[in-house]
């Protein structure tokens, strides 16, 4: 890498695995968004208090969590150290892949680099699969080429050994965080089960299957507010397009998602609450994310 010049990467989901491509940019475009990132970071940066992450703090919009000697991914970590070159992002790679984020390295030594990370979503690649168009003068004209837009803020900021955060939901959409993940409490799957439109099709079994691995998926989805973002109803027409079984029961007048007294098939449920389950655009195969393991 060139010192003091920021470089420009995204991870990216192709065929389940999470993967990272080099953004290739012009020279003129690597300066401009050399520039937008850095007074990102700085906003970001700018907060009143930082709290270490324990899995229960959730900040104010003036407040950054942080987990002090932060692993960074192997990947990462050779691009910054120059041991590797990255394949290019290609068009091909945007059209059959999702996004995760675009991140910026900048340089500052021999031994400490600055990374700014922004989450994206598909909203923020322009497919071909839709009719994208862009103002020319006083005349629209169709995009014929897939595309990126940018967020006005970063997500997250690694920094000499720390890796700086706002919302643990959010950037382990984008990065491995799961050597990180809290247990939901006894006392905070009760909260969960009473706020959430769950009900339980075992009660005195659940008790016996909640495992660390279910405990941790409760606790991100009860962190995540996904009840609040999506309707059951989309969550049902979503669920039957791969094939998973999701089953409602009408409680007290109120619908709600049964919990299997299953362990398997309760574990699948939740990684589709948790949005941890993929389709391939290429192969049409559906995948537990960042795994090469088909889910169905």
């Amino acid at each position: 890498m060139t010192k003091a010049i920021t470089q420009f990467y995204c991870s990216i989901i192709l065929d389940g695995q999470l993967t990272y491509r080099h953004v290739s940019l012009d020279q003129n475009l690597q300066s401009e968004l050399g520039l937008i990132f850095e007074k990102q970071i700085n906003e970001f940066m700018n907060y009143d208090e930082e709290f270490l992450y324990d899995g229960r703090y959730k900040v104010d919009a003036n407040e950054v969590l942080y987990i002090d000697d932060f692993t960074l991914p192997q990947e990462i970590s050779d691009v910054m150290g120059g041991q590797i070159k990255i394949d290019d992002l290609t068009a091909n790679d945007l059209e059959l892949g999702k996004v995760k984020s675009l991140f910026g390295i900048k340089l500052i030594s021999s031994k400490e680099s600055v990374i700014g990370f922004q989450g994206l979503t598909g909203n923020n690649v322009i497919s071909r699969d839709r009719l994208n168009i862009l103002l020319s003068g006083r005349t629209f004209q169709k995009i014929n080429t897939p595309g990126i837009t940018l967020n006005d803020f970063v997500s997250a900021v690694y920094k000499k050994g720390r890796f700086y955060f706002k919302s643990f939901v959010v950037a382990k959409r984008f990065i491995d965080l799961d050597s990180y993940l809290k247990e939901a409490s006894d006392e905070e799957i009760k909260d969960f089960l009473k706020t959430s439109p769950i009900n339980l099709e075992d009660p005195t079994h659940f008790e016996e299957i909640k495992d660390e691995w279910i405990r941790k998926k409760i606790y991100l989805i009860h962190t995540s507010n996904i009840f609040d973002a999506v309707p059951i109803k989309d969550m049902k027409k979503r669920a039957k397009q791969i094939n998973l079984v999701l089953k409602t029961n009408l409680v007290g007048g109120k619908e709600k998602i049964e919990f299997p007294s299953d362990k398997k098939s309760l574990k699948d449920l939740l990684r589709f609450l948790d949005d941890d389950i993929l389709d391939s655009l290429l192969t049409g195969k559906i995948y537990v994310a960042n795994s090469k393991r088909v889910f169905k």
